[in-house]
């Protein structure tokens, strides 16, 4: 009995120690919303302090914490983190979405759709500037790819500046880039997302993109590929680019992938959890194309783990915020300038001596990403000295916008002065840039120098170019600094070089200048004065067929585009007869009347000219001039206007005659007999007689 109750007891305790087993099991492979380190409960292998250290008690941790009370202190905006990818799904757990992505100043979220402005062909324009449409089409919050990538890849920058305490000062800005629900890149989506970044005042730029094999040629060249290189050019003033090597385990001296091999993009490759160059299926492209490490392998963002190059990105941009702020923060404290973006470039993959390095499987070393360097290096320890002049290029275009190479010569018409007629001017405005492009001194193109000589070549007898010799005298200086114009204005061959003084670069540009083939019908025959019209020379006006002279004056008579043909001798003819030799005619007519005029166009390799015209000169007398009619009238109006006044004159005479003449005689009658009156009255009168007193009886 007591070994029944014994065995009983044993039965199940076993039973319940089996159940503890299934339960722990069922625990292991349950889904979770959580982080995969959260339902771990530890920090994520590349937390260790041999790596970013990040962890609870990390360096990093407590340097990005009192970084963060400094920038409360100090006052400074927020850094912002372009992230150009597939878009942002919200709705994915463990991740504080609503503390990291950026809002605007009423609290919505805000990012950009390029694919869309790029390429979709949409035109309503609200579409594109519109909060979140960085979503999908149905704007559900979904990045609608199945790969979530730009999810995950902000993700693992938003764990970072969460776990650093600098999620108030450090913000990402969502950019979708990619094509529909694919992880598909254009180069033209990329480049209008590097525009967006720039238009929004974006501190880093995060490109966890590459090229493929495929599409390389689209990114070294092109008119996208320009563009793109033209917007992280500017981007590169302001702004740390970086971006992802690629996971085809390629070395950048057999193949380059874009844009981490752009010169002013900071590119990068991954390394394993045992510290040394990824090499799993996604093996990182390395070599010396590309400048830093940092992990890649299961990374974790939200409930999702990724491995590649592209995770590897995520926090070398978040050092680069990281190095920014602390810059930001530092220039608030002391007023110093913060340093360029360029030399934060190169500060980032150098902070940090005697840290982590990596080997690439060719065994160079590289720097590993070390945040907490980039949280605690000081301003005066950045080098902000820049790059030596490496080398020079020149690029160009015509007056009418077409591009010029510096690889093959280019053909240009001899066209001085008009704009818009014929095939296009002559002007050519060239550029040149130092390289490093993304950090040359802005004084050292204070230091180029332009020159431009003729030169002729010698040909064999097969047509085969066998040396060249410079015109004698033709080399001059046509001008100094990044920029110049100059205009062709004669036929030959040309070469235009920018040199920097003091060093030994130059770069070239060859020119085929030739005269233009027209036959009659393209030139007109006009008066002098209207080739030097504004319309002539901006094209837009039509050039007149007929002229009107007065008197003996006549006319000056030329040609269209006389300027730039290579003529031998013109001939001119007024009705029928000879009237003159040259570039103008000084036509006088012998009389009145309606004169047709041609001119005939010899050149040394035609026998037979072209003829052009006809014009018509109408000669008149002065008599018929506008300005007499007008002067005839006036001169008609002011005599008319003379004889009126001398009229009206006349007549107020004569009235005032007759007014004087009829009071006279008024005069004579009525005032006459006044005159004795006033005689006597001048006379003083007799005194009164005295008067008698009568005597008073008594």
């Amino acid at each position: 009995m007591r070994y029944r109750i014994f065995g009983q007891r044993i039965s199940v305790a076993v039973a319940a120690l089996l159940l503890v087993a299934l339960l722990i099991s069922a625990a292991a492979i349950a889904p979770v919303a959580l982080p995969v380190a959260q339902a771990e409960g530890s920090d994520p292998w590349y937390y260790d302090a041999a790596y970013l250290d990040l962890s609870a008690t990390g360096a990093a941790t407590a340097a990005g914490k009192a970084l963060a009370a400094r920038a409360q202190g100090a006052g400074v905006d927020p850094v912002i983190i372009a992230v150009i990818d597939t878009g942002v799904d919200r709705s994915v757990e463990g991740i504080d979405w609503d503390g990291v992505l950026l809002k605007d100043s009423e609290g919505a979220f805000v990012g950009y759709n390029s694919y869309l402005a790029a390429v979709g062909g949409v035109t309503d324009e609200s579409t594109l500037t519109s909060y979140d449409n960085w979503r999908d089409s149905e704007g559900d919050n979904q990045s609608a790819n199945a790969e979530m990538h730009g999810t995950k890849v902000a993700g693992a920058i938003a764990e970072a500046v969460i776990a650093a305490g600098l999620q108030d000062y450090i913000k990402i800005y969502p950019i979708k880039a990619s094509e529909g629900d694919t992880s598909k890149f254009t180069v033209a989506s990329v480049a209008a997302a590097v525009e967006r970044a720039n238009e929004m005042g974006a501190d880093v730029i995060n490109l966890s993109l590459c090229s493929s094999d495929s599409n390389r040629e689209l990114w070294e060249k092109g008119a996208d590929a320009e563009r793109l290189m033209k917007a992280l050019s500017t981007a590169s003033v302001n702004t740390v680019i970086v971006a992802a090597a690629g996971n085809e385990g390629t070395d950048s001296a057999d193949t380059l992938y874009y844009p981490a091999a752009y010169d002013n993009v900071v590119g990068v490759m991954s390394y394993g959890k045992d510290g040394t160059a990824y090499t799993g299926s996604k093996g990182t492209n390395y070599g010396e194309a590309y400048d830093i490490f940092a992990p890649g392998e299961s990374i974790q963002a939200g409930g999702y783990t990724a491995t590649g190059t592209s995770m590897a990105c995520c926090s070398v941009s978040t050092a680069a915020a990281m190095l920014t702020l602390n810059m930001r923060v530092q220039s608030a404290e002391t007023g110093k300038d913060v340093p360029r973006s360029t030399a934060l470039s190169r500060l980032l993959c150098s902070v940090g001596e005697g840290d982590k390095t990596v080997a690439d499987p060719n065994g160079r070393t590289y720097k590993a990403v070390n945040l907490t360097g980039a949280l605690t290096v000081g301003i005066d320890d950045v080098d902000v000295a820049y790059l030596p002049v490496s080398g020079i290029n020149i690029t160009g275009e015509t007056a009418k916008g077409v591009g010029l190479t510096s690889t093959e010569r280019n053909s240009v018409t001899v066209q001085t002065v008009r704009e818009n007629y014929g095939q296009g001017k002559s002007l050519v405005t060239l550029t040149a840039d130092l390289l490093p492009e993304w950090d040359v001194d802005p004084a050292a193109y204070g230091n180029i120098v332009w020159t431009v000589v003729e030169y002729t070549e010698t040909v064999d007898d097969e047509g085969k170019v066998t040396g060249e010799t410079v015109v004698e005298g033709s080399a001059k200086e046509i001008g100094k600094g990044q920029t110049v114009q100059y205009l062709f204005d004669t036929a030959g061959l040309f070469r235009i070089s920018a040199s920097v003084s003091g060093t030994q670069y130059s770069a070239v540009m060859d020119f085929a200048v030739s005269y233009s083939r027209w036959t009659g019908s393209e030139v007109k025959i006009v008066t002098s004065d209207y080739v030097a019209s504004e319309e002539y020379i901006k094209g837009t006006g039509t050039a007149p067929s007929s002229c009107v002279t007065y008197g003996k004056g006549g006319a000056v008579l030329t040609l269209t585009a006389i300027e730039d043909m290579n003529w031998s001798a013109i001939v001119w003819k007024v009705d029928g007869r000879d009237a003159g030799n040259g570039a103008t005619l000084h036509f006088v007519p012998e009389d009145f009347g309606e004169h047709t005029v041609y001119a005939y166009v010899y050149f040394e390799d035609n026998s037979t000219p072209y003829k052009v015209g006809a014009f018509v000169v109408d000669s008149r007398s002065y008599a018929e001039h506008p300005g007499m009619i007008a002067f005839w009238c006036a001169l008609g109006a002011a005599i008319i206007a003379v004889i009126v006044v001398l009229a009206v004159r006349a007549d107020r005479r004569r009235k005032a005659a007759a007014l004087v003449a009829s009071a006279e005689g008024e005069y004579e009658e009525e005032y006459q007999p006044v005159s004795p009156i006033r005689k006597e009255r001048s006379t003083p009168p007799p005194p009164p007689e005295p008067v008698k007193k009568s005597k008073r009886r008594k």
